[in-house]
């Protein structure tokens, strides 16, 4: 497991490399030019390019612990952070595609336990494209749902919840089948009480 004092920063990019003009050894020092730049900082991460299905470039840049100086490795495992929210996305549609949520229909049903007057109006398609209002569960709306855009985190919380309501099934448990189907088998879920990270990905 990587340290907590991690900076994640996993870039990948499948690229065609027919765009380079030159040759395949002078793109690649051109890469590795422009990661070495140190201003205004030394990225850390990892860089992996993608031809025609095959992996024609792929290095390591800094520290999985720059505390402990422990070096990255190909191997390494990331936080994808908001990236989540695309997972959570496609959770939805898929309940979506069942028939057993409708975009258009207000929280209110598929999250019962909500008071507020606002989970009246506001509906799931709203919590996908960030135009809900809402900064806080217990806070008035910021502005009329639909009218105005407000990217956070909450949504994804209030979204990951309806998945659970309507599947009965847990979101760490629909997250594993999902990245099984995808054959995505280096990324995983974790929950809060085991005091990891949520996403990893090689």
């Amino acid at each position: 497991m990587i340290s907590k004092k991690i900076i994640s920063a996993f870039l990948i990019f499948s690229l065609s490399i027919n765009v380079f003009s030159q040759t395949d050894k002078n793109w690649q020092n051109k890469i590795d030019s422009i990661i070495q730049i140190k201003e205004p900082v030394n990225f850390n991460g990892v860089v992996l390019i993608n031809k025609n299905g095959k992996t024609v470039y792929s290095k390591t840049f800094g520290f999985s612990d720059i505390q402990n100086k422990t070096l990255l490795k190909m191997n390494h495992q990331f936080e994808i952070m908001s990236n989540t929210k695309q997972i959570t996305s496609v959770l939805i549609l898929k309940e979506v595609e069942k028939g057993k949520i409708d975009l258009q229909t207000p929280i209110k049903k598929y999250l019962p336990e909500l008071k507020q007057t606002w989970a009246d109006s506001v509906t799931v398609h709203q919590l996908l494209n960030h135009t809900h209002g809402i900064i806080n569960l217990d806070k008035p709306l910021i502005f009329k749902p639909g009218t105005d855009f407000k990217y956070g985190n909450l949504s994804n919380t209030l979204l990951g919840k309806i998945v659970e309501n309507v599947s009965g099934k847990s979101y760490k448990y629909l997250a594993a089948k999902l990245f099984k189907r995808l054959k995505m088998n280096d990324t995983f879920c974790y929950s809060k009480t085991d005091k990891k990270i949520l996403f990893l990905v090689i």
